[in-house]
């Protein structure tokens, strides 16, 4: 994921950067010889694990040892907290371990915190703000994600059209809608892309991956009521499809303009909405769909039997697990795992 390695080597830059302009003298009476040495290893190996998850495991020992062995203690110097947790977190989250990422996130935005000079929200802080948001995400806590990603588009607003803070908020907006759509709520969807577009004047910069899904959102909404706005959807769609990440929205600006008749439109209504169910799809990815949401995935391709471990859904189907475990109890040939729905592994 090229957003991950970019936002790693970012902490990685800053962490560097804070501890490097502090003076020798200094350096010595905060950080001690070990602790330096100790630090500087597990920055390499976070490095690493962005390429090879394989370097995460020692990676997430050495920041614990460093950042969690008593949390009274201060290992760093004060300006580098923020980005220490937050490389740890990142770490952590590469190799799926979501839930203690969350843990370090929130000590990194406390640093923050206790560093601020002033109210404006900072791109470290953004980015740590994202991150967490991803890794609530990908827990399948959709609501929480949305109020982290709402409390960004807040603080991103930009009166001087900044524009790291604009692409930020434009993020955060997808995000969120995204989030609402995941939980079969597809008018709060709408009304969160609706009122962002509001908010920009109906702006030729609108993020044009925001333009797709609103449009797509409301042909959705459209294809199910029998009625929409043409125009207006073709205005977004080609837009989006002219200028956006995803492919998907070409998809979709292609079905509106070959097609005479919007209604039942099933193959859009249908296709699109799995997409949006999908917890990690082509609108996290635009070049990879994957499921992180296990029981989707072993829905779909259960019945490629060749390949694919023979399981179950639970509680759904812990009749059948109950008789399969009775007949084979005694055969020694059982070896069962079990799974989180939500998460790597």
């Amino acid at each position: 994921n090229i957003m991950m390695l970019c936002t790693a080597a970012s902490r990685i830059c800053l962490l560097c950067c804070v501890v490097a302009a502090l003076s020798s003298a200094v350096v010595a009476m905060v950080i001690s010889p070990s602790v330096a040495s100790a630090t500087k290893s597990a920055m390499e190996l976070s490095n690493k694990a962005n390429i090879d998850p394989s370097f995460a495991d020692e990676a997430c020992k050495l920041w614990h040892s460093i950042l969690c062995v008593n949390d009274d203690d201060i290992p760093l110097p004060l300006p580098a907290m923020p980005a220490a947790h937050a490389l740890y977190a990142s770490t952590l989250a590469r190799v799926g371990r979501d839930r203690e990422a969350l843990v370090q996130h929130d000590k990194s935005l406390l640093y923050f915190d206790k560093c601020k000079t002033s109210e404006q929200i900072t791109k470290a802080e953004a980015d740590v703000l994202l991150a967490k948001s991803k890794s609530l995400q990908r827990l399948m806590r959709y609501r929480d994600a949305i109020i982290v990603l709402k409390d960004i588009s807040s603080r991103c607003h930009a009166p001087d059209n900044v524009s790291w803070l604009r692409i930020c908020q434009s993020e955060a907006i997808e995000r969120a809608a995204l989030c609402s759509m995941r939980m079969g709520d597809l008018d709060s969807s709408i009304l969160i892309l609706e009122d962002f577009e509001k908010s920009t004047h109906h702006d030729e910069n609108l993020n044009p991956n925001v333009a797709g899904m609103l449009g797509a959102s409301l042909l959705l909404k459209a294809s199910s009521k029998g009625k929409n706005d043409e125009s207006y959807l073709k205005a977004l769609l080609q837009y989006a499809s002219a200028a956006a990440v995803s492919p998907i929205y070409s998809w979709v600006h292609h079905l509106v303009t070959d097609e005479t008749d919007f209604s039942p439109f099933d193959s859009f209504t249908n296709i699109y909405a799995a997409f949006a169910e999908a917890n990690n799809s082509p609108f996290d990815d635009a070049g990879l769909i994957k499921l992180d949401d296990k029981v989707r995935l072993h829905s779909i391709i259960n019945e490629y039997e060749n390949f694919w471990p023979f399981g179950y859904v639970l509680p759904r189907e812990k009749d059948a697990l109950a008789r399969e475990w009775a007949s084979k109890v005694d055969s020694g040939k059982l070896t069962w795992m079990l799974k989180d729905r939500a998460g790597y592994g």
